[in-house]
């Protein structure tokens, strides 16, 4: 019979990881900061409007690599959404601008 709880212990409601161990350890590493690091996101959106991923790590002075992961935790249990628009990154890519969810 599954654990009841398993839920709780799987993506999203934990950082996710690739197939190796360093991935495994960074996602560990990051498990106590995320709930915090999903405060940032939010209320950089709440307080500045759509943005793109870049964008919310330059209002927050937060690393890409700590905030993309938290945008698609975000995005998977419904709190953020894709608003259908696209800026450019700073290399000139396409990159979603996100909005929070209604």
């Amino acid at each position: 019979m599954p654990d009841l709880f398993d839920y709780a212990k799987k993506y999203p409601n934990v950082p996710g990881y690739q197939k190796t161990d360093t991935s495994k350890a960074a996602a560990n590493d990051m498990r106590p900061k995320k709930a915090l690091l999903h405060r940032i996101v939010l209320d950089a959106l709440r307080d500045f409007g759509d943005m793109t991923t870049h964008e919310i790590c330059s209002v927050t002075s937060k690393d890409y690599d700590a905030i993309q992961p938290r945008t698609s935790e975000l995005r998977e249990i419904g709190k953020i959404s894709d608003s259908g628009i696209r800026r450019r990154t700073p290399k000139g890519k396409a990159s979603i601008v996100w909005r929070l969810a209604v």
